[in-house]
């Protein structure tokens, strides 16, 4: 935010990588974006299933194959709905003002 702003201005675009120029940068850029994305996604979904699991599924916190199944059902069906909410709503500003119209 800070990096595009100082160069843009108030013209800064929504979408950051429309900032870099086409090239060999803009392909490090979406790796690098790719690797942060898929890390950000691991921890915050550990975190989230466990407190699902906690409230909803305790029996998928305990040891056995009956509990790995169950973490891996609900863990598959997070990325699922994940996956479904990220391609179903293409820019983020849209989700924000669906998320707005709904709960405000």
């Amino acid at each position: 935010g800070i990096v595009s702003h100082a160069r843009c201005g108030d013209k800064s675009p929504g979408d950051l990588q429309l900032v870099v120029a086409k090239g060999p940068w803009k392909v490090v850029v979406g790796v690098l974006m790719t690797i942060h994305l898929t890390i950000s996604y691991t921890l915050y979904q550990q975190v989230l299933c466990r407190a699902i699991c906690i409230k909803v599924l305790p029996g998928a916190l305990g040891k056995g194959s009956q509990a790995r199944v169950q973490w891996f059902a609900l863990t598959t069906l997070l990325l699922a709905a994940c996956y479904l909410c990220a391609n179903l709503v293409p820019l983020f500003i849209d989700l924000v003002n669906l998320i707005g119209a709904v709960f405000c």
